[in-house]
């Protein structure tokens, strides 16, 4: 049986100069949101949740590492798209992608060298949710 490999999903409609990063494949998705639903949260949220579902349809080796937590993405800069994204990820598979994201740097733009792993930072602040919570 084939392994799966390590995707990255550019969600940011910005191209990126490498293919890989930390042995992840970059794929991009144009997302080209449409300005005129950004400010309505219904409509955005399914314009992206039509994209991803598109797709993961047309692209079985990203549900194969979807499925076995090797995902990660460039989430679109607007945060608001980046968290429907990220939701919508969540949802898909089951626990939080990983994500590189952008900073500026002297000569301009770099990414992270390897992805912030939101699903191990929401696990283990899970510890302190009985403290907090009753």
């Amino acid at each position: 049986m084939e392994m799966a490999k390590k995707i990255c999903l550019n969600m940011s409609d910005h191209p990126t100069e490498f293919k890989k990063r930390d042995g992840y494949t970059i794929l991009s998705i144009a997302m080209q949101i449409p300005p005129e639903i950004i400010s309505d949260e219904l409509k955005l949220a399914e314009f992206i949740h039509a994209k991803i579902i598109g797709y993961l349809k047309s692209n079985p080796e990203v549900i194969k590492s979807g499925q076995t937590g090797k995902l990660a993405l460039i989430p679109p800069g607007l945060a608001s798209s980046a968290l429907i994204c990220i939701a919508t990820l969540h949802g898909i598979f089951g626990y939080f992608p990983k994500i590189f994201w952008s900073y500026r740097t002297p000569d301009g733009f770099d990414y992270l060298p390897r992805p912030c792993d939101l699903q191990k930072i929401r696990d283990k602040t899970r510890i302190d949710r009985p403290y907090l919570i009753d």
